[in-house]
């Protein structure tokens, strides 16, 4: 039997979060929901790669993040989800941002990435 891994949408629509009521139409996060997780995944890759600079980096970079916890528990509230929907919509993001800062660490090129580090981090420098 050969095992296969479901791909993000298929999550999605497994765990309810991409249809909508009536099922025709996904749901669509909004611009500033799609920052928030994308960054939330880029801290944690940092992180678990060790990538920060220092540790003061790392803590200016956690300050920066937390303004996103926010939009992210409203986004999820918006859409109907739960505190389980929201938590697994950002480990897809963590998934989806791990390569993305795996070739930005390697190759320094911020083209690599979907959205801007500074962006989601000002204070940090990154």
């Amino acid at each position: 039997m050969i095992k296969t891994v479901p791909t993000l949408s298929a999550l999605a629509v497994l765990l309810g979060l991409a249809l909508s009521a009536s099922g025709a139409q996904a749901q669509q996060l909004s611009p500033e929901a799609d920052q928030a997780f994308w960054c939330a995944g880029a801290y944690a890759t940092f992180v678990n790669k060790g990538a920060f600079a220092s540790t003061e980096q790392q803590n200016l970079a956690l300050s920066d993040l937390s303004r996103f916890e926010a939009v992210m528990q409203a986004e999820g509230t918006r859409l109907g989800w739960d505190q389980k929907a929201v938590e697994t919509l950002a480990l897809s993001y963590g998934e989806e941002v791990g390569p993305q800062v795996d070739d930005y660490l390697l190759w320094k090129d911020p083209a690599a990435l979907r959205l801007s580090l500074s962006d989601c981090f000002p204070s940090a420098g990154l």
